[in-house]
């Protein structure tokens, strides 16, 4: 076989019979991505040949890669999305004008029985794109990615100050200080002063409990009960180590907003803060990058007047979609982008288990600890899935939930106005019509006729 590359002699070249398919994207290329390699293969060349050409992974080869591929008639690159290995892979490609295509490792997998290497597999990449035959992933904007990407260690150092939290409750616990019982929060400002002092060499728990906040509900003679322990030097060492780990936690936090509210002012705001609607509901303890207002700026929505959404889910909305909902043709693949719509399985006109897609999206996750919420509301989205929770139980009536949380956003955010929600009493009447209308569908095709009761005809 002829080998043809003008970079490097040991490219080999592949020929694979391209008829039986049409080809969408002629110019297309593809790249099968490693920790150590990269491996692309272009479109066909005078010769009707595709060269494929390792390349390494350091910042020079990419841009090689990049005007390698560019310099052979490539317009548009399928790449796998490989770890987080297809970042820099994209920005390269991206440099150099070239149209990106983000594809699903576990979409592009080769047939069965057909040899697989690397160079084999980017050609098969490749020859699915030119087809037409992968769709690509969300690719967020630098804007949003670097908030995806600086509310994800904001996340990562919650469980950090989580972790943290534990471990001091494990030694006041082993201690038997029940500060846990005492207030209601051991890092709030009763639980700091107390545990401050009890570090400064503070034994005597009726002085302990005179630092109590005059808003906390047990007497001080039940607080100084809780606080009379058995103090050892091993885990007052363990409980000094763990609480400084909790403020650096805390600080690392407040560093992280200051940059990721520093990202967000310079993004374009859609509305003015000063339109926004008055706040539905009395807002939690909230300390994030935020207010209520700077998100409806930046969304032109407030999403908080969802009963049972708080600041911090639409602002994972905001860092993990972005503002732009154009990247979805319709509702429905945004709520398939989020793993929250069953997988359809059909075969012999019977449909099995379509479960839904495992996903690691923090949108995803934020919109299912939302769906617990608003079941708790007494709100047409409390009520719907109080019934789904009794008829398919708890973990499928949460995804049934955050998915209509999931439409409400996106068609929220997209149209710019907020749905006005029917009211509990006639979410339920609608619900009763819906339940009549199949009882007499049922009764008719049975040969029975429902006649309703006296009290009934008169309600």
């Amino acid at each position: 076989m002829e080998n043809y590359n003008a970079q490097d002699s040991s490219a080999s070249v592949r020929v694979r019979n391209e008829k039986g398919l049409d080809m969408i994207n002629p110019y297309a290329a593809g790249i099968d991505m490693h920790s150590k390699t990269h491996v692309a293969c272009a479109p066909s060349d005078k010769y009707g040949l595709h060269p494929v050409l390792t390349f390494g992974t350091y910042t020079k080869d990419l841009i090689d890669m990049a005007k390698w591929l560019k310099e052979n008639g490539t317009t548009t690159v399928a790449v796998e999305a490989t770890a987080v290995f297809w970042w820099p892979v994209v920005e390269a490609l991206r440099s150099e004008g070239l149209d990106v295509l983000l594809v699903n490792a576990r979409e592009v997998r080769s047939v069965k029985g057909r040899p697989k290497t690397d160079k084999l597999d980017c050609e098969w990449l490749r020859r699915l794109h030119a087809c037409g035959m992968l769709r690509g992933s969300f690719i967020p904007d630098a804007d949003t990615a670097a908030m995806k990407n600086l509310w994800g260690h904001r996340q990562n150092i919650e469980e950090e100050s989580a972790r943290a939290i534990m471990r001091i409750q494990k030694s006041l616990q082993i201690m038997n200080i029940r500060l846990d019982i005492a207030v209601t929060d051991i890092t709030g400002q009763t639980g700091m002063r107390i545990l401050e002092s009890i570090l400064s060499g503070e034994r005597d728990p009726k002085k302990l409990a005179r630092l109590r906040d005059p808003r906390v509900k047990k007497p001080e003679a039940e607080v100084a009960a809780a606080l009379n322990g058995n103090f050892k030097p091993d885990q007052l060492f363990i409980l000094k180590d763990n609480l400084t780990s909790y403020k650096a936690c805390r600080k690392r936090i407040q560093d992280t907003d200051k940059e990721l509210k520093r990202k967000m002012d310079a993004l374009p705001k859609k509305a003015a803060a000063a339109s926004a609607p008055p706040a539905a509901k009395k807002s939690r303890h909230y300390d994030g990058p935020l207010t209520r207002e700077q998100l409806f700026e930046l969304l032109g929505v407030d999403l908080t007047q969802i009963e049972g959404v708080g600041i911090l889910t639409a602002v994972s909305f905001l860092v993990n979609a972005g503002s732009d909902m154009s990247h979805w043709a319709t509702d429905k693949h945004f709520v398939s982008w989020l793993a929250l719509c069953p997988n359809a399985r059909q075969s012999g006109g019977k449909s099995g288990k379509g479960r839904t897609k495992r996903t690691s999206s923090a949108l995803s996750h934020s919109l299912r600890m939302a769906a617990e919420c608003v079941g708790k509301t007494d709100t047409p989205l409390g009520a719907f899935y109080r019934r789904m929770k009794a008829r398919i139980g708890s973990p499928k009536a949460i995804v049934a939930t955050a998915r209509k949380l999931a439409l409400l956003f996106y068609k929220a955010v997209k149209s710019g106005t907020m749905g006005a929600a029917p009211s509990v009493e006639k979410y339920e009447q609608l619900q009763k019509e819906r339940l009549l209308k199949s009882l007499l569908k049922k009764a008719a095709r049975l040969g029975f006729k429902v006649v309703p009761t006296e009290d009934a005809a008169v309600a």
